[in-house]
């Protein structure tokens, strides 16, 4: 047995009492194992404790924190062969199908090992070891940051029990050079559309391999050869299953009122982004030409009917009132804590509401169109202008310039006005009056409340709405006119206005929240790991049907043949239909498990039992939405596609019948 199967094997030993396999609840942290095996592991699993560090094995090391945490790698071969999810990729992909470097409906497979081309932007840290910071303060923390030791390295802080003061310093190595090395066609990436997502079955190949490089002459000193998974090829029922990754925030221990509050918060930016849609469809409708970019409208979906489902599941559940009752009984029976305490704390979050509804409609309705961030983005210009420094002041126009320029080719003006005009009017109803910046409360005054002739006047006059214009003024910019400018002078307004009158606010009783929260941390049973935070976390659980009801029990399994009936009469490109055509029907394409994922688990690996990577996440169920706030292991599960598929569409679709012998055994 290899060292990286012990590893994983002992990082999972959850009681070897029962013969029956159980979903083990939780988000677990590699340090902070539950006690009773913390022995073994330590022992066993090669992890490390040096001079105060905590130093990874290679298992560990394996897992990437992919594009700054917003999805999870793994590593597969020593030569830096990395996966992850196709819809991780899509604005990576989207650059290198603009630039006509791959074609989407064929999809992208290397050939003659060349080196694929490379994802600008896109990074990739590889964890290395960690640190318990507790004892610094806020000032030696960020120090701490700042004193990297080695040019690759990337620190970060994660606080893993925050009124413990639990503070843990994580140390990667960064790699910033990536290239694709295959990507599926689009019509199989993607295949359902946004429809198709949190729904099982599920048969869309969402992956991509990547390569990570070593460039000279930082990484070649650390990295002879990458860490990595070795790879499986069997899935079985009530098989146990493990996954590694960087899963967002989760709030399992939050009180009611917290609960409450977030869910509220979900609600206004569902209704927003609702508005939103409804925007962008009825535009779409009368003007077919616009340069609305469908991706957008498909994360808009997305996100609404992930936030209305998570809402819908945990209002069902009946969450807040079950950890209303608890706290209730536990002020009850101790002395020590009082219903005035709780009153308090409840009090708080009425005044936190009022102050976070502005910050919510600024984030998802007024920036809504994108000429907000580019008229704030001047900002720069101000201050060059002001200060009269040549030099600075003509950095300053070229990089106005690019943003510019983007700007203009990527957006539809006439679409951008009608979002500036509906959005502000949402704001100037939605949010009481006192909370209105100068600008806002000048409509009543100036515009007779009538916000959309308050919003023509703004875009008629503005250099920002017309590219020649703008043009014209940063050839030669001048202070007044740019002050003087309508457009400008609202968005300085509301920023303004936000961080002096609200921001403060927000600051100050999350501050008053806080004190009194911890105060009420262990009135109620807690679970025995941290919340989520975007740090690295293990779940266990098993290969199981997905019981909808008594008449609806599905199949872990998607197979080939499954995907043949249910997109008979979809329009798949020629190579990829006459591909299809070849398939005997019983290769599993995805399967289901009950193992604890949830948002940034994208990309994260699945493994059996002997620690061999067999799938990878992509995707829920729509019942599991809520998982956040509690765990389910009958509703809630994770979808993930196996492995042996993606090594079939690389041999025989990507035409590459050699690729994996040749990658492992270099």
């Amino acid at each position: 047995m290899t060292s990286i199967q012990k590893t994983f094997i002992l990082l999972f030993i959850l009681g070897l009492g029962s013969l029956e396999l159980k979903a083990q609840e939780g988000f677990w942290v590699p340090e902070e194992v539950p006690e009773e095996w913390t022995k073994e592991i330590r022992q066993l699993a090669d992890i490390e404790e040096k001079e105060g560090l905590t130093i990874y094995p290679e298992l560990i090391r394996s897992t990437v924190y992919l594009d700054n945490g917003n999805c999870t790698g793994v590593l597969i071969s020593k030569n830096g062969l990395l996966l992850t999810n196709y819809h991780c990729l899509e604005p990576y992909l989207n650059i290198l199908q603009k630039e006509g470097k791959i074609d989407p409906e064929l999809g992208y497979f290397i050939s003659n090992n060349n080196e694929g081309p490379e994802l600008i932007g896109l990074t990739a840290d590889l964890p290395v070891k960690s640190q318990d910071l507790s004892v610094l303060s806020r000032e030696e923390q960020g120090k701490w940051l700042d004193e990297k030791v080695d040019p690759i390295e990337k620190r970060l802080i994660r606080n893993y029990y925050p009124s413990e003061k639990h503070s843990v310093g994580k140390v990667f190595h960064n790699f910033q050079k990536i290239t694709l090395v295959a990507a599926p066609p689009k019509s199989l990436a993607t295949l359902g559309g946004h429809e198709a997502n949190w729904e099982w079955p599920r048969y869309s190949s969402d992956f991509c391999i990547l390569r990570i490089h070593k460039t000279e002459p930082t990484h070649h000193r650390d990295y002879k050869e990458f860490p990595h998974l070795e790879v499986g090829r069997s899935i079985s029922r009530n098989q146990e299953v493990y996954v590694a990754g960087y899963p967002f925030l989760t709030f399992r221990n939050s009180n009611s009122r917290k609960v409450r509050n977030l869910l509220d918060e979900q609600e206004t930016r569902l209704k927003l982004r609702k508005k939103r849609l409804n925007i962008y469809s009825d535009y779409l409708e009368f003007n077919p030409d616009t340069r609305l970019p469908l991706s957008l409208m498909t994360s808009l979906e997305n996100e609404k009917v992930f936030q209305e489902n998570e809402i819908k599941n945990v209002r069902r559940k009946g969450l807040i009132k079950e950890k209303h009752v608890l706290e209730q009984n536990a002020i009850r029976a101790n002395p020590d804590y009082s219903f005035e305490d709780f009153e308090r704390l409840s009090s708080l979050y009425d005044s936190l509401e009022y102050y976070n509804l502005p910050r919510i409609y600024l984030n998802e309705g007024l920036t809504a169109p994108k000429i907000f961030m580019l008229v704030f983005g001047f900002s720069p210009l101000e201050d060059a202008l002001s200060s009269d420094e040549s030099n600075n002041l003509q950095a300053v126009k070229e990089a106005l310039k690019g943003k510019a320029e983007v700007y203009y080719a990527g957006n539809d003006l006439r679409l951008e006005k009608e979002l500036f005009f509906k959005m502000a009017m949402q704001y100037y109803e939605d949010i009481p009056s006192s909370l209105h910046s100068p600008s806002f409360k000048a409509i009543e005054l100036a515009f007779d409340g009538d916000v959309f002739l308050f919003a023509n006047e703004v875009w008629e006059n503005s250099i920002f709405t017309d590219k020649e214009l703008l043009d014209r003024f940063l050839l030669d910019p001048k202070l007044g006119k740019l002050q003087a400018d309508p457009m400008y002078q609202w968005v300085n307004d509301v920023i303004n206005f936000y961080f002096i009158n609200i921001a403060p606010q927000i600051k100050s009783y999350s501050a008053q929240i806080a004190s009194l929260e911890s105060k009420f941390d262990e009135l109620v049973q807690k679970t025995d790991y941290p919340e989520a935070n975007g740090s690295l976390r293990f779940s266990r659980g098993t290969v199981r049907k997905f019981f909808r009801n008594e008449t609806d029990q599905s199949e872990p399994f998607c197979t080939a043949s499954g995907l043949i009936t249910a997109f008979n009469g979809t329009i798949f490109p020629d190579k990829v239909q006459t591909w299809l055509n070849t398939l005997s029907g019983n290769e599993v394409i995805s399967f289901l498990s009950e193992v604890e994922v949830t948002g940034g688990n994208s990309g994260s690996p699945i493994m059996d039992n002997n620690g061999r990577l067999i799938g990878m996440a992509f995707d829920q169920n729509i019942e599991g939405l809520g998982n956040r706030f509690f765990f389910e292991p009958n509703s809630q599960k994770c979808i993930g596609i196996s492995f042996a598929w993606i090594e079939k569409m690389v041999r025989e679709l990507g035409e590459l019948p050699g690729f994996f012998e040749r990658e492992f055994n270099q």
